[in-house]
């Protein structure tokens, strides 16, 4: 989910979030894109004619969510951004030039293995990292 919210931010030239809530369990991958009053902004359709094609509008973005295996428990969640997590909600955010707000997710899985999810702030790249089995 992370990889594809930086490619969809570099694809459609937009900032996407990415909500970690630890409470349920899952990620929601989103547009940031909202306006001043915190509607959604959706892109215009193209004129009367015009076939989708080279440089035509992107179609507005459904949110996708995804809820994690019972199995994988979300540890701790660190998000860079100052001000960025609240109430177990977490959001990193991938910017349309590739760059991201950077953090980690560390989770375990049910071998009580642990895991850690990283995402660069500066080139928004995610690198999974299996930390030592627990004793």
């Amino acid at each position: 989910m992370m990889r594809r919210a930086r490619a969809e931010a570099v694809f459609r030239r937009e900032n996407m979030d990415v909500t970690v809530d630890i409470e349920n369990g899952k990620l929601t991958l989103s547009s940031a894109e909202e306006s001043e009053n915190g509607v959604a902004i959706a892109p215009e359709p193209p004129p009367d004619g015009d076939e989708a094609g080279a440089g035509s509008a992107v179609r507005a973005f459904s949110p996708i969510e995804i809820q994690f295996p019972k199995s994988l428990k979300i540890e701790e969640v660190s998000v860079e951004t100052y001000g960025e997590g609240k109430d177990d909600e977490y959001t990193f955010t991938f910017y349309a030039r590739g760059t991201s707000s950077g953090g980690e997710i560390r989770f375990e899985d049910a071998r009580r293995n642990e895991h850690l999810l990283r995402v660069s702030p500066l080139n928004g790249k995610v690198w999974l990292v299996d930390l030592d089995e627990k004793k």
